[in-house]
Parts: structure tokens; sequence; C-alpha cells
């Protein structure tokens, strides 16, 4: 049976490395950033024997896209959106074709996008790429070095369409709007002169009473 994920990639249909634009007009007119992985830690060994950081040299802190297994692994962007892989040099990002290519980590046909020397990244992450997804559909990204793959650094992104924008209101809704608004202030200025029409009777009422009550009170001539 089918799963969800997999429901969405087989509709969505796999993309290749066409439809990433690393123009630098393109990347920065885009609004919206996914920087694939995590700032925080992650705890997993990638079975190389390097320094994973706090050493001296090129440390390898299993951040962002060096975090191996990738986590989250699934995402969901809408086109037009920049994606960020921020890395070390133990790593790579390829574009794999399929996704059975994806499932089993088979890189025959796979694009390479940036390579483990790729630069304009800074710290323990000197690599830095960056493409902006122009079409609908599913991108297959795996790290190609040996036995990452199969530790589980590999994402799917899937890029949808955009939200249509909100539509501005019509004449009707306005003229609902303003009869709502209209009632509201009539009802409560009928609520006001209410108030003041019942106070003045109070007073009218009251004042006659202390009239009469002060005419019972005086003594007969």
């Amino acid at each position: 049976m089918l799963t969800g994920s997999l429901v969405l990639a087989a509709a969505l249909g796999a993309l290749d490395s066409s439809t990433l634009d690393s123009g630098a007009s393109s990347l920065s007119a885009a609004t919206t950033v996914l920087t694939v992985g995590s700032s925080k830690e992650s705890d997993s060994d990638d079975g190389h024997d390097h320094d994973h950081g706090g050493g001296g040299g090129q440390s390898d802190d299993h951040v962002y896209w060096s975090a191996v297994p990738s986590t989250p692994s699934t995402y969901t962007v809408s086109r037009g959106t920049k994606l960020s892989f921020k890395y070390s040099s133990y790593h790579n990002v390829f574009l794999l074709p399929t996704q059975s290519a994806f499932d089993s980590c088979t890189f025959t046909s796979a694009t390479m996008l940036a390579n483990q020397s790729h630069g304009g990244g800074s710290g323990s992450s000197p690599n830095l790429y960056e493409a902006v997804a122009t079409e609908v559909g599913t991108l297959y990204v795996a790290c190609e070095v040996t036995g990452h793959c199969g530790s589980g650094q590999k994402i799917t992104i899937f890029v949808n369409d955009p939200p249509p924008p909100a539509s501005p209101p019509t004449q009707n809704d306005s003229n609902d709007v303003g009869g709502m608004v209209g009632g509201i202030v009539g009802g409560m200025s009928g609520l006001m002169f209410g108030l003041i029409g019942f106070g003045y009777y109070r007073y009218a009422k009251k004042k006659k009473q202390n009239a009469v009550a002060k005419q019972n009170a005086s003594p007969p001539a």
C-alpha cells in the first residue's frame, strides 16, 4: 500500500536539474527560503574517521545538510522557494533522477549540483549551494559520498504551486459590510436616544413628585 508521501511523489513526478535556478537575480528575488536541515548537532555517526567538531583542522559538524541522517527527510515548498544547502567538505549535493534511484541510492544517472569544495559558506559549513525551485514536481536529493546516502543523508522535496492571492472584496461584499456597519451605528444611536428620553422622563416625573410633596407640606393660609 502506498503511503501519502509516495502517492504525492508519484503524482508530482521527478524534476531534473533544469528546474533549479542558481542565477543571482533569481536567488535575490526569492522571498521564501528553505534551509535544509537543522542547526542542532546530530548525535549520529556517518561511519567515517574524521573530526566531528571541536578539534583542529576542518571539522564535520553534523548540522544542516551535513547531518546524517537528514532530519527532516521530507519537505514541501511552493514554486519560487529558494533552497539552501549548508555543508562541510565531507559532503556533496546530488540530484537523483527517479524515486527508485533515490530509494536504492543509485547515482549512475544522478546530477551533481555541488561538490565537496563548492564554497560560498562559512565556519564549519564552508560550502553553500542555493537554487530556486522553478517547477512543480519532486526533487530527490542525496549525498554521493560513500555510505552517506545509505545512512540516510537524503531528502525528498515536494514543490507545489503557490496558493492564489486573496481575492479583493466584491461590490456585494462591500455593500454587506456597509449595511452591517450602518445597522450597528443606527442601533447604537437609537439606544442612546432611548436612554436620554428615559432619563428625561424620570427627571420630569421626579420633579413633579417633589412639587406635589412640597405643596402638601405647606400649611393652609
